[in-house]
């Protein structure tokens, strides 16, 4: 029983964040979980946010969630998307409502870092054309790169964060990631 749970636990599992220990000038960011989806949330100016998040493009985009779509969304990849969200939220109340997420982790990293990760993602959106706006998630989708069960919303989080000097623990294939605990 033993090995079995460490196998399953060394091929599949949760991720976790740790943020970079005291940032010299930090800035706060946001990890979202809404069900089997993670994203990142960066501000741009005061109150105003920016979520970006990963995902399979017919599922996301076009709304094309049915069960039998999981087989090849996750075995042998799929165009993958880059989805978008401007909201307005004057405190961390305010974001985690607008987030419309189960789970919203308070990260603080080095403000330049996220300075650039949020100019990088933008233009990445910016070159994959026409923006299409899906009502279901608020969000607008353009094309992005390849989605499959090695690349997928939770491995892009996890890049993104380490783009940020946070340290994320590995998995061969990652099924969630959250926030470690804070350390004081």
């Amino acid at each position: 029983m033993l090995g079995a749970g460490l196998v399953g636990w060394s091929l599949g599992c949760t991720s976790q964040i740790h943020a970079p220990h005291a940032p010299e000038n930090g800035e706060t960011v946001y990890l979202v979980n809404a069900a089997l989806h993670s994203g990142i949330v960066l501000s741009d100016r005061p109150n105003h946010w920016v979520e970006y998040g990963f995902g399979e493009y017919e599922w996301y985009a076009q709304d094309q969630d049915a069960w039998y779509r999981v087989i090849p969304c996750v075995l042998w990849g799929t165009q993958g998307t880059l989805g978008r969200r401007e909201f307005h939220a004057a405190d961390e109340d305010a974001v985690r409502r607008a987030a419309h997420a189960s789970r919203v982790d308070r990260i603080v990293v080095e403000q330049a870092a996220a300075t650039a990760l949020r100019i990088r993602l933008q233009g990445l959106f910016e070159a994959g054309g026409e923006p299409l706006f899906q009502p279901r998630y608020n969000m607008s989708f353009v094309q992005f790169s390849s989605y499959w069960f090695l690349n997928n919303c939770h491995d892009a989080t996890a890049g993104w964060f380490q783009e940020l000097g946070c340290e994320v623990s590995w998995r061969p294939v990652r099924t969630g990631i959250e926030a470690a605990p804070e350390v004081d």
